[in-house]
């Protein structure tokens, strides 16, 4: 395997938690043992990085998508109604996705909620 592509996890802290840095738990404990067990994809071998938005969301402002074979939206215990700064920056990054075209983006639970909410579907 010569290619590698790397796909941005992104992951977001429970507030009612905070100081046990819940992203990270959740990366360390669920999302990377996960990724872990798909290295490749077809001939590409993966790297994951974990993106921990709701502590620093500017990072998906800083994001170059060229580097990127595309990104992981998981889930949370948020809302995607909650008007919060991180769930706006998201909401930003998730339409600049689709207004790219070639990026590829795929949402478990909160992530999947949140795609629909930028494409104009209810979420509750």
């Amino acid at each position: 395997m010569s290619c590698h592509k790397k796909i941005g996890v992104l992951l977001y802290e429970d507030d009612k938690k905070a100081e046990l840095r819940q992203g990270h738990f959740w990366w360390e404990n669920c999302h990377k043992p996960r990724c872990d067990e798909i290295p490749n994809i077809g001939s590409y071998k993966i790297q994951y990085e974990p993106l921990f938005v709701s502590e620093n969301p500017s990072i998906l402002g800083q994001i170059n998508f060229d580097e990127y074979y595309g990104f992981l939206l998981t889930g949370s215990s948020h809302s995607v109604n909650k008007d919060t700064f991180w769930v706006q920056e998201l909401s930003k990054f998730v339409r600049k996705c689709f207004e790219i075209g070639h990026i590829r983006i795929f949402g478990i639970c909160f992530g999947h909620q949140m795609i629909a909410k930028v494409l104009d579907f209810q979420s509750g």
